[in-house]
């Protein structure tokens, strides 16, 4: 069983595409999971109901979620980049127009089309992503508090 522990498999090779994909991140179950999911499928979950979109942020300590109606937008392409990008944070995008709005303890959350918001279980509970930034930074810098 030794060797099916989360430190020998994050050392193993992932081949996909016949291309090999070394493993570089973290050596815990989410880190782990998060980079086969993503490697494996869409490096994002969509969101397409209130209730779906409520759980998504309470299973996870840090969440980074995009609302956009065209999904070959720029900005729609610039975040799925991102997901790609970034491994221990999962992504997920809401296409249902009607869907978005949340109330939380520190205030209203509402998405507009081409919005991102960086959900979080700790500090200020969430970061809203400004266009003139760079994604991969703001989520980078805001991912840890």
């Amino acid at each position: 069983m030794e060797n099916y522990q989360p430190a020998n498999i994050a050392n193993s090779i992932n081949q996909i595409n016949t291309h090999s994909i070394r493993y570089g991140g973290g050596r815990t179950e989410p880190y782990i999971t998060n980079w086969v999911k993503k490697r494996t499928s869409l490096p994002y979950t969509i969101i397409s109901s209130e209730e779906t979109l409520t759980e998504f942020i309470d299973w996870n300590n840090v969440v980074c979620i995009g609302k956009f109606a065209n999904l070959e937008s720029e900005s729609a392409q610039a975040f799925i980049s991102t997901s790609i990008k970034i491994e221990d944070v999962p992504f997920a995008i809401i296409t249902e127009e009607n869907v978005g709005n949340l109330e939380m303890e520190t205030g209203n959350v509402n998405f507009e089309n081409e919005s991102v918001v960086l959900f979080k279980d700790f500090d200020e509970k969430y970061n809203i992503y400004k266009k003139e930034e760079n994604l991969v930074e703001f989520v980078n810098r805001n991912k840890l508090g």
